[in-house]
């Protein structure tokens, strides 16, 4: 019952579409985080911040989605697969660049 709920959830079109103009915000943040030359330090963090909290969204959906079309269906399609690689890549270099950054780490 849970997986049929989850499942009329990620795969309705209001759940598509927000995560759609999520992804345009990322890359438009992105870009402009990019085009800024001479960022304060506030600006910088606020930045990092931003990415890590898309990127935490797209793995959340991602795992929705596995949960939702179960483990052998999502792995079928081949997009799905690439969805995965490209978020947890994302996940991991955001998370180390932001940590080692903001001096969380070494």
């Amino acid at each position: 019952f849970i997986q049929f709920q989850l499942k009329r959830i990620v795969e309705h079109l209001i759940f598509r579409v927000f995560s759609l103009l999520l992804i345009l915000a990322d890359i438009s943040i992105l870009i402009t985080a990019l085009a800024l030359t001479n960022k304060t330090e506030k600006q910088d963090k606020a930045f990092e911040i931003t990415a890590l909290c898309f990127v935490c969204y797209f793995l959340l959906e991602v795992f929705f989605r596995i949960a939702a079309k179960g483990i052998k269906q999502f792995f079928n399609e081949w997009f799905n697969v690439v969805d995965l690689v490209v978020v947890i890549v994302s996940f991991i270099v955001t998370v180390i660049y932001t940590s080692v950054d903001l001096g969380f780490g070494y």
